[in-house]
């Protein structure tokens, strides 16, 4: 998946926002921001009509697969801070801390 994100989407690590790169749609428009709220505190995209967590696709754009077994944790708590630093790769069990 990380080709396809990096095919379609643009990640700026500073401030965790995800972009378009290409129109994938009439309603994409290059440079407009991609994410949105998904109603659980964390915010989504949906790239070739599969919803996807923001901060999943941000680790997998910076630093490639996500290893079966472990998960993407926010460092502050915060699920719609999706900053290159506040994300950590942890087991289920330290996502629960």
């Amino acid at each position: 998946m990380r080709k396809r994100f990096m095919q379609v989407l643009n990640y700026e690590p500073e401030t965790g926002v995800l972009t378009w790169r290409v129109r994938t749609s009439n309603r994409v428009k290059i440079g407009s921001v991609a994410q949105c709220p998904s109603g659980n505190g964390y915010l989504k995209v949906r790239v070739d009509g599969v919803l996807y967590y923001a901060h999943r696709v941000a680790y997998i754009i910076a630093n490639g697969d996500i290893p079966v077994g472990k998960e993407i944790d926010h460092i502050n708590g915060c699920g719609s801070d999706n900053r290159l630093a506040n994300l950590r790769l942890v087991d289920s069990s330290g996502n629960k801390k």
